[in-house]
């Protein structure tokens, strides 16, 4: 079992090492990475059609309206 690990471990550093040379390369890495990018987006559109629904990623950008005096006003008004 020890040497079965053994072998599992040193076959996952390979392929770590592997996909950091081929998407970290300093003059095709970026056309890559961006090659892979559209194909993972491809994929998961494909998925969503089978799915029949897309799923949106939520936005990182945080609305005006929440900064950090309106939650603190509303912390106090639920306190209250």
């Amino acid at each position: 079992m020890a040497r079965i690990l053994k072998v599992a471990v040193a076959g996952t550093r390979t392929a770590i090492a592997v996909a950091a040379a081929l998407f970290l390369h300093p003059r095709d890495g970026a056309r890559r990475r961006a090659a892979a990018g559209a194909t993972a987006r491809r994929e998961s559109a494909n998925v969503a059609a089978l799915v029949g629904t897309v799923v949106d990623r939520p936005s990182r950008r945080r609305s005006k309206a929440r900064d950090d005096a309106t939650l603190a006003g509303h912390a106090r008004a639920l306190l209250a």
